[in-house]
């Protein structure tokens, strides 16, 4: 982005398929404001998305007055508007009907938020027959528009009544989900997640 001559952003948000039926980009809902430099995009617990933040090149921030008897070698351009409201948008999945939930995650019968390296668990669910897929994706954290931390974390799993069983990666590939907090999705054989994800810890 630049402010001469003024950029034209583009407002439209993105979902991006790798491979399979539909693979690629397609475009979706429009935010309000454009997102540029200093913005932000982070996954919630509930499946939306909010996007915060940016700084726009096309507007300025507005000018204050300057406190009498200030000096004025303290002044400072103003520059570009920092945006400082947020959006959310809720993704088509949230429109798909009933998504899964989770009732809880034990490991060794005792109800938990930790999951070790090598360790198994369990996630209840009254929707267990439909799970596909059980995944840990790591909170964004992200500067300057670019997110270094969020990964995908596909886990194996099986099924007994209510009850997903899930093998914690090794502490071998701790490199694919290094130690900190992640969000742990269900989701079913519709493509519906959770409808909200539960924050583990792996140590």
């Amino acid at each position: 982005w630049k402010a001469d001559p003024p950029t034209t952003p583009s407002r439209v948000a993105e979902i991006f398929t790798p491979t399979g039926a539909g693979a690629g980009f397609r475009p979706v809902a429009s935010m309000t404001h454009p997102r540029m430099y200093h913005s932000t995009a982070l996954l919630l617990p509930d499946g939306r998305v909010v996007v915060a933040g940016g700084a726009d090149g096309n507007d300025n921030e507005p000018t204050l007055a300057w406190p009498a008897g200030w000096p004025s070698a303290l002044r400072w351009s103003a520059g570009a508007l920092n945006r400082k409201e947020r959006e959310s948008h809720r993704p088509p999945y949230i429109f798909k009907g009933t998504r899964p939930t989770i009732t809880d995650v034990t490991r060794a019968g005792a109800s938990t938020r930790q999951v070790p390296y090598g360790s198994s668990f369990v996630v209840t669910t009254p929707q267990a027959a439909d799970i596909a897929v059980v995944v840990l994706m790591r909170p964004g954290a992200a500067t300057h528009h670019t997110d270094t931390e969020q990964r995908y974390v596909p886990l194996t799993f099986t099924r007994s009544g209510n009850d997903l069983t899930v093998a914690m990666l090794p502490a071998a590939q701790a490199a694919t989900a290094p130690p900190g907090y992640y969000l742990l999705w269900i989701v079913d054989n519709q493509q519906r997640p959770c409808e909200r994800a539960l924050f583990v810890h792996v140590p």
